[in-house]
């Protein structure tokens, strides 16, 4: 019998993670920044499906790094969303969420982004990045200040193959 049908939700955060130490330890040097203002750095985690990608990532900035700082975050999952939608979503999933439309140009959109997160720490989860068809999306996010990004995939040499191919 299931008792607890939360543990299925999607924002679900484990408030447990046994054998995850080295994980959060890791997650933890690399957006350690954030705790003091400063951008992070960039996060590749892959794996197969259901080892725990996404629970150990929220885990970590759900229960973890609120100790040490209150840090905007949030999840993206990626799902064959356009370079449009993915900009659009950070934006608008910020906090500070500002208005912004899904026919603006990317230019536009990442502006956008760069307001809301005025160069204070912002770390974005692209989930599911597997589906990214859009690689320029890394770069600009890559190009605004404040943003650390933790991608989610499968296949580590696929992956990054697609990045080498684009």
């Amino acid at each position: 019998m299931i008792s607890r049908t939360d543990v299925f939700e999607d924002s679900w955060p484990p408030t447990e993670l046994p054998n995850r130490n080295d994980e959060l330890e890791h997650l933890s040097r690399r957006l350690g920044p954030t705790t003091r203002g400063l951008e992070g750095e960039d996060v590749l985690i892959y794996g197969g499906s259901g080892v725990g990608k996404t629970a150990t990532t929220r885990h970590f900035l759900s229960r973890k790094l609120p100790d040490y700082a209150d840090v905007a975050w949030t999840q993206i999952s990626c799902g064959d969303k356009t370079r449009n939608i993915l900009l659009k979503e950070a934006a608008a999933e910020h906090p500070d969420d500002i208005p912004v439309q899904l026919n603006w140009r990317p230019s536009r959109l990442k502006a956008a982004l760069e307001r809301v997160v005025d160069g204070e720490p912002y770390i974005l989860v692209l989930d599911e990045a597997d589906s990214i068809a859009d690689h320029e999306i890394l770069a600009d996010l890559a190009d605004v200040e404040g943003v650390s990004v933790i991608v989610i995939a499968h296949d580590r040499t696929e992956w990054l193959g697609h990045l080498n191919n684009a």
